[in-house]
């Protein structure tokens, strides 16, 4: 009975391990988010792309090795990270 209650004692102290760390991620997530809505709406009447506003925007930029041939619908990933929230995957 003593090494069950060990057993189940040491699950919940992993348990509570990984939800503590879940909880510190969505945290940061939420501060990240938050952060890149301040950018958006420094910049809400964006009529030109200037250089200011790609470096406060975009983090990197990586650009895959392209599939298929000319003419014969070649498509080529290229993958944008925007600073505080990463990369947004678009669904095709």
């Amino acid at each position: 009975m003593y090494t069950d209650y060990e057993a189940e004692q040491s699950g919940l102290k992993d348990t509570i391990a990984r939800l503590t760390g879940t909880i510190g991620s969505a945290q940061e997530s939420k501060e990240n988010i938050g952060l890149f809505l301040s950018l958006v709406k420094k910049y809400t009447d964006i009529t030109e792309l200037t250089p200011e506003i790609v470096r406060v925007f975009i983090d990197r930029i990586v650009c895959h090795q392209a599939n298929g041939r000319w003419g014969q619908g070649r498509r080529q990933q290229i993958d944008i990270y925007y600073n505080y929230i990463g990369l947004i995957v678009a669904e095709e």
